[in-house]
């Protein structure tokens, strides 16, 4: 009799956790993109209206939260890095061969803009409708104070590939970067980290790690506070505008891509390993509500790496990575209870 009940308790604490499973929903789920392009940049306006770049010149759209995403690009352009809006109307693209691409419709539109440099541009930044930097390879940083009528380079120090560039006010900035064009050691391999108090008329070094590949991500939430996300799992914050970084447990090795924060406690990282470029694995996404005190991996339904985010709210976010991979979460990236 002791051992039917012994039986019978385990069978219902089973059944009792399955049921618990199967009554939440994931924290994000897979959006069909109508594309097995590698996507590297998303951005939205508004809850329902983004924008989605990627290889072979891929851009697509939609208008109701990615349930239904509209292919624009012609396929025959170059590789498209990065999309920012500074508002609803003004907004800059950057690619390959110095390829920057303006609107100031929402995106209706778009037109060419001389960027000055064959350069591929990996990340475009736009404090407003006039003010914005492009940073990519050989240690490519352009700027524009009058919506990129005209880009001028700025004096970087290093020939690293700049990934991501960050800028809280007109003055003061931070870019990371790794890696170069032919260079296997020092001093230009390894992870960089760059400021500017002068909006980029100067820049400073404030690390160099030559352990690492390199720094891919940066968001800065004010004038003392960053975050720098990079190579096997890198996660970096600083409190007193970059003077100090002190590492934070990532809880992984995977390469991490891009960093955004939706205030000062509540960011998300993503990432993924990228080999031979087509390649990816170990898709990841952490979450953080402390600032960075703790990270979280999340569920996700995909094991491609994922390359940015970008979250309207603390909730509701969308993620692009390879293999035309778009994820949607409107729980901040946790499960949902479903509806009974």
């Amino acid at each position: 009799m002791k051992n039917m009940n012994r039986n019978f308790t385990f069978f219902l604490a089973a059944f009792l956790i399955i049921l618990s499973h199967g009554c939440k929903k994931p924290g994000w789920v897979i959006q069909e993109s109508g594309t097995t392009n590698n996507l590297l940049g998303v951005w939205f306006t508004d809850l329902n209206t983004g924008t989605v770049i990627g290889v072979g010149g891929t851009f697509i759209h939609t208008t109701d939260g990615g349930n239904k995403w509209e292919i624009k690009g012609s396929g025959k352009d170059p590789v498209l890095w990065s999309i920012r809006f500074c508002d609803s109307l003004n907004g800059w693209i950057v690619g390959d061969g110095g390829t920057i691409g303006h609107t100031t419709n929402g995106g209706v539109t778009w037109a060419l803009q001389s960027s000055g440099t064959s350069e591929d541009l990996i990340r475009i930044f736009c404090l407003d409708k006039n003010i914005a930097w492009a940073v990519g390879n050989n240690g490519t940083i352009l700027h524009t104070t009058n919506g990129g009528e005209t880009w001028s380079r700025q004096t970087s120090l290093v020939m690293t590939t700049f990934w991501d560039i960050f800028f809280i006010n007109p003055d003061t900035g931070t870019a990371v970067g790794g890696g170069c064009n032919f260079c296997f050691g020092p001093p230009l391999y390894g992870g960089y980290i760059l400021h500017t108090t002068d909006g980029g008329d100067t820049w400073t070094i404030q690390k160099h790690d030559t352990t690492m590949f390199g720094y891919y991500g940066v968001f800065l939430t004010n004038a003392g506070t960053g975050t720098v996300v990079g190579a096997k799992g890198t996660i970096l914050s600083t409190t007193d505008g970059g003077t100090t970084w002190n590492k934070q447990l990532s809880g992984t090795t995977s390469d991490l891509r891009d960093v955004l924060f939706i205030n000062a406690d509540t960011g998300t990282v993503v990432g993924g390993n990228v080999e031979l470029a087509d390649l990816s694995f170990g898709g990841t996404i952490l979450r953080t509500t402390n600032g960075g005190a703790t990270w979280i991996k999340q569920e996700i339904p995909t094991q491609k790496a994922i390359f940015e985010v970008f979250f309207t709210d603390a909730n509701t976010g969308t993620a692009v990575g390879f293999g035309g991979t778009i994820l949607r979460t409107i729980s901040g990236g946790m499960p949902m209870k479903k509806k009974l």
